[in-house]
């Protein structure tokens, strides 16, 4: 998944990382914390976080959002956050 963002993004990024959590915590009620399903809603979600994270430390030498890349590897497609 290659992933886009810029100042303008920036809110949409973290919508995602709000629902990620909260598909999460669904997950970890309904089948365990140790489910596989919910591990990986974990790790999607902890990709989610580090990628903001990124960002606001590039926003913190810059100024500004920049426009960065990230690809996993699961996916091939673009997803635009």
């Amino acid at each position: 998944m290659v992933i886009i963002c810029s100042n303008l993004r920036k809110k949409l990024l973290v919508n995602k990382i709000k629902k990620k959590r909260s598909q999460m915590i669904f997950l970890g009620e309904k089948l365990g914390f140790t489910d596989k399903q919910t591990v990986a809603c974990s790790q999607e979600l902890d990709k989610l976080l580090n990628l903001y994270q990124q960002y606001q430390c590039k926003n913190d030498k810059k100024g500004k959002w920049s426009v960065l890349l990230f690809q996993s590897e699961s996916k091939k497609t673009a997803d635009y956050v």
